[in-house]
């Protein structure tokens, strides 16, 4: 039986069979709360937790704050404080799901995270963003052939759709509407629409040499692709095969990037997103229209992405004439 279902009922051991299969079911919606990405990322750091915890002879379940105090302390110099707080949530998760206070709110585990914070900071070191102009030098040195097709139409879409990893990948033929003025793609599930409303994107007709909507239908109709994953594996003999992965995308552009002379370090999948934003802010849009397409609901992000394309713009140091 679902671990879960056990522990919100330790006291009923001996349960009607016909009941434990409801509490299965209840588990498996449970599960549903949180993305499959974010479940398996924070089983991870509850073994990570765990593995800390046996090491030096202290509980994981419950644990003291002052266990979790000094996880944070000792990891504090190797992990990014992103990791960290995704590990305190992973923490906070595993003792509420097992209908524990979570020990994560003590002051004594707050005042230590704050000063983590304040000490090595909470600024993310982000890939480097692709601009447009970049993007289209890639798809000019792509090889030719079914791996060159579906690489092209992974760039190409990724960019001006401004999707991420794990939209791109998951979109299927059915997802896909032509229209006179381009495609219209549904993006069933995405980081921001959880409960899966879905979001709607619009991918217009280009120049013939970029164009993403041709370069999407040359890519479908090589692969013979009418229903399904969209973007999937192709082996060197040109065989295609399961669905893309998120990784898989990191390494098409890193590929790319590397043919152009870019460093593939520096890139990952989210700089086909984060350089569409600064794009299109360089092209004069506003950040109501780059939310539209990105799908951000925090403006906060992409005023990040507007200041790194405008940092130059309007700028006083420029005017003083050293």
């Amino acid at each position: 039986m679902n671990t879960l279902a056990l522990q919100r009922y330790p006291e009923q051991a001996d349960l009607p069979d016909i009941f434990e299969v409801d509490l299965e079911i209840a588990a498996d919606y449970a599960d549903a709360a949180r993305a499959k990405a974010t479940r398996q990322a924070y089983a991870s750091d509850w073994v990570h937790f765990m593995t800390y915890c046996k090491a030096r002879g202290v509980e994981s379940l419950p644990a003291e704050p002052a266990t979790i105090a000094g996880y944070l302390s000792h990891f504090a110099a190797t992990l990014k404080p992103s990791t960290l707080q995704r590990r305190l949530s992973a923490i906070a998760v595993q003792h509420k799901g097992a209908g524990i206070s979570s020990p994560t709110a003590h002051p004594i585990v707050e005042t230590v995270w704050q000063g983590i914070r304040r000490t090595v900071g909470v600024r993310q070191d982000g890939k480097t963003a692709l601009r447009s102009e970049q993007v289209r030098e890639m798809v000019e040195v792509l090889p030719s052939g079914l791996i060159g097709l579906r690489d092209r139409a992974v760039l190409l879409v990724g960019f001006i759709g401004a999707f991420r990893r794990s939209e791109l990948v998951g979109l299927n033929a059915e997802d896909l509407t032509l229209s006179k003025r381009g495609l219209v793609v549904t993006v069933r599930h995405s980081k921001t629409d959880q409960t899966g409303a879905g979001i709607l994107k619009a991918i217009p007709y280009g120049n013939p040499a970029t164009c993403p909507v041709m370069a999407l239908q040359d890519w479908m109709a090589a692969a013979g692709i009418t229903s399904g994953a969209v973007f999937r594996s192709v082996k060197k003999s040109g065989q295609v095969g399961e669905r893309l992965s998120g990784k898989g995308v990191a390494r098409i552009v890193k590929a790319a990037a590397s043919m152009i002379g870019a460093d593939p370090a520096s890139v990952a999948g989210h700089s086909l997103r984060s350089g569409f934003a600064t794009s299109a802010a360089l092209a004069g849009a506003g950040d109501r229209a780059i939310m539209n397409q990105t799908g951000h609901r925090s403006r906060a992000m992409v005023d990040r992405y507007i200041r790194v394309a405008t940092v130059w713009d309007d700028n006083a140091a420029s005017m003083i004439g050293l």
